[in-house]
């Protein structure tokens, strides 16, 4: 498990860290994915404004179960929250060609998402750490595209 999360924190950093120079929210493009980030608005958020999760040894996981959604999208922890989260992790077993995973605070506000677009497949790691810290946010995976969209398993990091 720590061997899993020490190459996780190597590539968040390697896709995120490095490629803070690129505008109009674009942060990842590889194998034809591209991820984005919009705030509350849905306005792009610069890279340059995106904050990194502080590294530290003390995350809380939360494991997301297999999940098939469509058009309705998905509840993490049927609208459970977390505190401070860093980011989330999720094997798809469906190739969509977009969705996006939404943040709300724990009243239900909507605070922004992630949007993933193109060849989805496999492992797929978004960043939250750009959102305020000391609150807690629950999260919607939102199909954003046509079909079902099927996830063998998950993690929310958070602490």
């Amino acid at each position: 498990m720590i061997k899993k999360l020490l190459v996780l924190s190597v590539l968040i950093f390697t896709i995120i860290g490095l490629n803070t120079t690129n505008a109009n929210a674009k942060v990842s493009e590889s194998n034809n994915v591209k991820i984005q980030y919009f705030d509350e608005n849905d306005n792009p958020i610069n890279p340059d404004q995106l904050q990194l999760p502080i590294q530290t040894l003390s995350y809380s996981y939360y494991n997301i179960p297999a999940k098939t959604f469509g058009s309705t999208g998905y509840w993490v922890k049927s609208g459970g929250t977390f505190l401070n989260p860093h980011w989330i992790e999720f094997e798809l077993t469906t190739r969509p060609q977009a969705m996006s995973v939404k943040a709300y605070t724990s009243a239900g506000t909507y605070k922004g998402k992630v949007l993933l677009e193109g060849n989805l497949s496999g492992w797929q790691t978004t960043s939250f750490g750009w959102l305020p810290r000391g609150y807690y946010y629950k999260f919607k995976f939102d199909n954003e595209g046509s079909g079902s969209i099927g996830m063998k398993n998950g993690q929310v990091v958070y602490n």
